[in-house]
């Protein structure tokens, strides 16, 4: 049967240098490791397969985890904290709910290979943070911002490349919460 895998941009190493649909997965972390695993299982399948990488995903409605827990904290007057030095991609749910409909809607072969959904700007958890502290109409104060602890082994600049979405399917998201 056919299958689209849903994977995440954690299977590059977050170097900061662009990674396009070609790009072979370097994990640093475990979760990127255990998607970069699956995603081979999937593409060593007898029928065509496509795996479709995805950034932070960012929902106010519904409420994501992060919106959720800005919101917790914010109640109870605990501002949550939130890395600057983490650098991402973020997407609205509701765009990459809409770009995997259209993949899945492709033709067996068109559809085929890997394909990568980045948002249209670079921005670190604090930021993506700032932001939905903004759409909600939450104090500033909700939120604070500190560095990845220099033990934890996580992607630090992830940059997807996608031009097979934006030439195939036109690509062109809209900025998060802006």
């Amino acid at each position: 049967a056919d299958l689209v895998h849903i994977s995440t941009d954690a299977v590059f190493s977050g170097d900061g240098a662009r990674r396009d649909e070609v790009s072979a997965p370097d994990p640093i972390a475990d979760y990127g490791r255990w998607k970069a695993k699956a995603e081979e299982l999937v593409t060593e399948g007898s029928a065509p397969s496509a795996v479709v990488r995805l950034p932070l995903i960012v929902s106010l409605d519904p409420e994501d985890h992060v919106v959720a827990r800005i919101r917790a904290g914010a109640a109870d007057g605990q501002p949550t904290p939130w890395f600057d030095d983490e650098i991402r991609q973020p997407a609205a749910a509701e765009e990459l709910a809409a770009a995997l409909w259209q993949i899945t809607g492709l033709g067996t072969r068109q559809r085929a290979g890997t394909w990568h959904l980045p948002g249209p700007e670079s921005l670190s958890r604090y930021d993506i943070a700032r932001r939905v502290v903004a759409a909600l109409g939450l104090p500033h104060d909700s939120i604070t911002a500190e560095p990845t602890p220099p033990s934890a082994d996580r992607p630090r600049h992830l940059h997807l490349g996608n031009d097979r979405a934006r030439r195939s399917i036109g690509w062109s998201p809209s900025p998060i919460l802006s």
